[in-house]
């Protein structure tokens, strides 16, 4: 029998397929207002399923995209259809093999996942000189404050999703 945490897990993931959209998708008009116009190559960190890897495409000539999650990654490759453009690999930020020389790295609500200095060395050594790094952070939940905070934050979540479906923000190439 599930227990109610698992269920209400199951709920809200059943609400975002439905309404295709998170919070973070919020953020994307603001990353892309602190980056040049044009880009030879850029590195979204933590890209999970592509959306913002799908809006960088429209203006790099090469974007790739990271993240450690597989589904995240398979779920990003079929929506990316056929640019050409646009590479997703499903690897550790630490230790994955890029060539680095990025004009922009943008990373997303992630480094809170990863060890945090070791994480922002090597983005900088990714960095080519004088590109662009744009971090949005959030903080790991540590204390139980933390915790109800971030619950309390569900429902406002689902019901901005539910407002933003339609809208702009979502990438057009993403069925509904």
């Amino acid at each position: 029998m599930a227990t109610v945490g698992q269920r209400a897990l199951a709920w809200c993931d059943a609400w975002n397929q439905a309404h295709p959209w998170d919070h973070n998708a919020h953020h994307h008009r603001w990353i892309e207002r602190h980056l040049p116009s044009h880009l030879d190559t850029a590195l979204d960190v933590g890209c999970g399923t592509g959306d913002l890897v799908r809006r960088l495409s429209r203006r790099a000539s090469h974007v790739t995209g990271l993240d450690a999650d597989p589904a995240s990654i398979n779920t990003a490759r079929l929506l990316v259809h056929e640019q050409h453009n646009v590479d997703f690999r499903c690897e550790d930020l630490l230790t994955a093999d890029l060539p680095g020389g990025y004009d922009a790295i943008t990373a997303m609500a992630v480094l809170h996942h990863v060890p945090f200095e070791p994480a922002l060395t090597r983005l900088r050594d990714l960095l080519a000189p004088g590109g662009t790094l744009v971090v949005l952070g959030v903080y790991c939940e540590e204390t139980r404050s933390d915790y109800l905070l971030s619950a309390a934050a569900i429902p406002v979540n689902l019901s901005w999703a539910r407002s933003r479906r339609g809208n702009d923000d979502l990438p057009s190439d993403r069925s509904r």
